[in-house]
């Protein structure tokens, strides 16, 4: 009788229906939002004792769910689509005084993950879950591998080789950040109001100094 409750419980059931939407899921809100679901709903097993059952699928989908968006998080930081550094409200023509010394900023349209509401410690897990093999990972929704054991495990098995791959991926990221930062600018009013201000800021000095002063702003929103 008390599995019959257990599957007919709300919680349960938006359990059930969680697992087919993940599926389904293909923007990081939409499998953050699932992942939070589950993780409420593991809480709630919990604390109304709705048995293993409930508490082991509710967990599943938890762990699924946060591999997902791992590789969602990895793709859009590829992609260059992620705004990785603090983000920033000032930029030519907006919060930029005249006469001020400082420069102007770039403004920076794309997505952080402070305004996508996930902390930095869940989207580092996230991505090194991501980073496990899918049977791997199967096995720790499953619960027949423990997370930190598996994570540990992938740390201290990595090949010496590896680096190697590592060091090739991070000179192909640098040697594109400075094309994708600025596919990210809105249109092309933007880019004129943006060099507009630029050169009102820089017209006192002389032309080979405005141009790296420029070129290190540039630099600057590739860095985020």
């Amino acid at each position: 009788m008390a599995t019959v409750l257990t599957r007919h419980d709300p919680a349960v059931i938006q359990m059930s229906a969680a697992l087919q939407a993940l599926a389904k899921a293909s923007t990081i809100s939409e499998v953050k939002a699932i992942r939070d679901t589950a993780e409420a709903a593991e809480i709630y097993a919990k604390r109304r004792q709705l048995g293993e059952e409930a508490e082991n699928l509710a967990y599943k989908i938890k762990i699924l769910a946060l591999a997902k968006l791992g590789e969602l998080l990895k793709a859009a930081k590829a992609a260059g689509a992620l705004n990785e550094g603090a983000a920033k409200t000032g930029g030519p023509g907006r919060g930029h005084k005249p006469g001020s010394t400082s420069a102007p900023r770039f403004r920076d349209p794309r997505p952080t993950l402070a305004s996508l509401k996930i902390d930095k410690k869940t989207s580092s897990l996230a991505q090194q879950l991501a980073s496990l093999p899918t049977k791997t990972r199967d096995a720790i929704a499953d619960k027949e591998q423990m997370l930190s054991r598996a994570l540990e495990r992938a740390r201290t098995c990595r090949h010496p080789s590896d680096a190697g791959d590592d060091i090739r991926e991070v000179k192909k990221e640098l040697t594109s950040e400075w094309a994708r930062a600025f596919t990210h600018i809105v249109n092309a009013k933007d880019v004129q109001e943006q060099l507009a201000d630029l050169h009102a800021h820089f017209k006192h000095r002389d032309r080979a100094a405005t141009a790296r002063l420029i070129v290190a702003e540039a630099h600057k929103v590739c860095r985020r």
